[in-house]
């Protein structure tokens, strides 16, 4: 009999602890919004894509299919009803910011990121994506990272750069390549199941 209840024990111990490992493996109940540019970095998209259980894809600059909704048609008062709006990155987004130029899906975009600070929702960036919080001015005095190169960017709009995977600065987590996508995405589940929302 004490054998059985030792290996009942035994049991009971291992289930509990594959719960608690893979507690941060499953999406966080909550509704996010990936918002995705031309030619957005896939691996990105995969892994953010599975940061919550109600995922909205907003399309922007070129992107043709693919998407939800677009980001023209996203009001600010939509952002209430996400807990976290992740920007994504990619050639597309990378060439639009290396130009320099803020274009009109730029300035859409950054205007999102500025509800969604001003709404207090959480808010990602990933590879040339914090260029974006930083256009909208919601970096300035923070810390952040972003795709190697894209530096000046940053700078340029206050934000300071840190060398590093991923920045948590506030409600604003920046990641800088897409080999951080999966950490990124961890701390983004982390700080929406604490309910920073």
């Amino acid at each position: 009999m004490r054998r059985y209840v030792a290996v009942a024990i035994i049991v009971a111990v291992l289930v509990l602890a594959a719960a608690l490992f893979s507690w941060n493996e499953t999406p966080v109940e909550g509704h996010v919004a990936l918002v995705v540019f031309e030619d957005y970095n896939q691996h990105e998209f995969e892994t953010l894509r599975s940061t919550a259980t109600d995922v909205t894809v907003v399309g922007a600059g070129n992107l043709t299919s693919g998407y939800d909704v677009r980001i023209e048609d996203v009001k600010p008062s939509d952002i209430l009803g996400y807990d976290a709006v992740i920007f994504i990155g990619g050639s597309g987004l990378y060439r639009r910011v290396e130009s320099g130029r803020m274009d009109r899906d730029l300035e859409m975009a950054a205007g999102l990121a500025e509800s969604a600070s001003r709404s207090g929702r959480i808010i990602g960036a990933i590879c040339a994506a914090p260029a974006i919080p930083a256009m909208a001015g919601i970096l300035r005095g923070q810390n952040a990272t972003i795709y190697p190169g894209l530096e000046g960017v940053l700078s340029e709009n206050g934000a300071r750069y840190v060398k590093a995977d991923v920045v948590v600065s506030g409600r604003i987590v920046t990641a800088a390549t897409p080999e951080s996508a999966g950490k990124l995405r961890d701390t983004l589940r982390a700080i929406i199941r604490k309910g920073y929302s």
